[in-house]
């Protein structure tokens, strides 16, 4: 897979799925995340487990970054020319990505070159990388969001940033782990999932919650 990796972009091979969000508290769509897929001409579809840590370890997730927002982009484009409503997308950018000093430019001329209108772009970065790597993160962070796009937190709740912290930042978005779901599933009573919606109102963030997948999973989280 690292041999093919590089091939893999050249043939498109990388394709872009999206997932969807959708709001609790009233019906409809409230936008997607974008994930990828490579579809292997010898051994299929494979999920991003099977090859985005030696992307890490080796440096080439920058590449994959830039090259699914330009494919998020190219969709939200061809959109808007049919005269689609377009709902935000989200996209993931790695830790490794931040230490490219070019990388707030790189990302505003895909953006541009495809007339993409910025509030329809949401940079997700995850909690460990945002408070691991404050002081390198930081003006990035800050660029982006001045730039229009905004900014969520992934995988919030796995590392040990506090919300008082993260007022200190330009958050939009805190996207609860999937483990919330699963835990509180097992212990109803918690008041966990409550607490953070309720003090991330407060500061003024949306909440994603991961992981609802059934009646159950999303009548709980409606309650909170």
């Amino acid at each position: 897979l690292e041999k093919d990796f590089s091939k893999a972009l050249e043939q498109g091979e990388l394709q872009l799925f999206l997932q969807p969000k959708r709001f609790l508290q009233q019906e409809g769509w409230a936008g997607s995340e974008a994930l990828v897929r490579w579809q292997h001409p010898r051994l299929g579809l494979l999920p991003p487990g099977r090859f985005i840590h030696f992307l890490e370890a080796s440096g080439e997730i920058r590449q994959l970054d830039l090259y699914i927002l330009e494919a998020a982009c190219r969709t939200i484009h061809r959109w808007l020319e049919e005269g689609r409503e377009v709902l935000p997308i989200s996209f993931n950018i790695s830790r490794a990505n931040f230490a490219n000093r070019t990388l707030v430019e790189d990302i505003l001329s895909i953006v541009d070159r495809w007339q993409v209108p910025h509030r329809l772009l949401e940079v997700e970065v995850t909690e460990s990388a945002l408070f691991n790597d404050s002081r390198i993160l930081g003006e990035k962070v800050h660029q982006l969001h001045d730039a229009g796009l905004r900014l969520a937190v992934d995988d919030f709740g796995t590392g040990y940033s506090t919300l008082a912290t993260l007022e200190q930042l330009p958050v939009d978005v805190l996207k609860l782990d999937k483990g919330f779901v699963d835990s509180w599933q097992l212990r109803p009573d918690s008041r966990m999932i409550w607490d953070i919606v309720e003090m991330a109102r407060h500061i003024g963030m949306l909440v994603v919650i991961e992981g609802v997948e059934n009646a159950a999973q999303a009548e709980m989280t409606r309650r909170a």
